[in-house]
């Protein structure tokens, strides 16, 4: 039995990123898994939090050639990888079958800070920021205020993947949308993150 965060409801993911201090990624997975994901897909996150976390054993500033693409086929459909340009632009390298069905359309190769939905778009940018500025992985929660493509909350891991020069090059990632309402678009009520360690 993996021990629970000190001050997360019976009832929700509340207390996983709210509070200050980092994650395990055992914890990270059971909170998943609490708040009535797929726990498959839930695995598949927590599982490439360990291996990111397991790049950075090998390299302080692990990049995009320290692996290949069989190593992710465990989480590919949930899986997301995002350029981030010398101009600090983001824009969508690749993005996992399961997780594009979520967001309606494959946003492959389309810039990020000019599409998607309301909240969707808010809350990616400000996460794939943080995740520039801090260079650290970062467990994600979001939560909209209304209705969102049918999804309601968001939960994803987050982790930098470095250019030779050392500046963050690649945000490496995967996604689970949670909890279906109908409706079209809202505005993020909330957005929480905490580091992996």
């Amino acid at each position: 039995m993996t021990k629970r965060l000190a001050n997360e409801h019976e009832d929700g993911p509340e207390g996983l990123l709210r509070l200050g201090g980092s994650v395990c990624v055992a914890e990270l997975k059971e909170t998943m898994e609490s708040a009535g994901g797929d726990p498959v897909s839930a695995g598949s996150i927590a599982d490439l939090a360990t291996f990111w976390l397991d790049l950075r054993r090998r390299s302080p500033q692990p990049g995009r050639t320290d692996f290949g693409p069989e190593d992710l086929k465990f989480v590919l459909p949930d899986l997301f990888m995002v350029d981030i340009g010398c101009d600090g632009g983001l824009r969508y390298r690749l993005v996992g079958t399961r997780l594009a069905g979520r967001f309606g359309r494959d946003p492959t190769g389309r810039r990020i800070e000019c599409g998607g939905g309301a909240w969707g778009r808010e809350a990616i940018v400000t996460v794939l920021r943080r995740i520039v500025e801090t260079r650290e992985p970062h467990a994600v929660f979001a939560e909209a205020s209304g209705d969102w493509s049918a999804y309601r909350l968001f939960q994803a891991v987050a982790m930098p993947l470095h250019a030779p020069d050392g500046r963050v090059a690649i945000v490496l990632g995967a996604a689970q949308f949670l909890a279906g309402l109908p409706g079209a678009t809202a505005r993020t009520s909330r957005l929480d993150m905490r580091p992996i360690r």
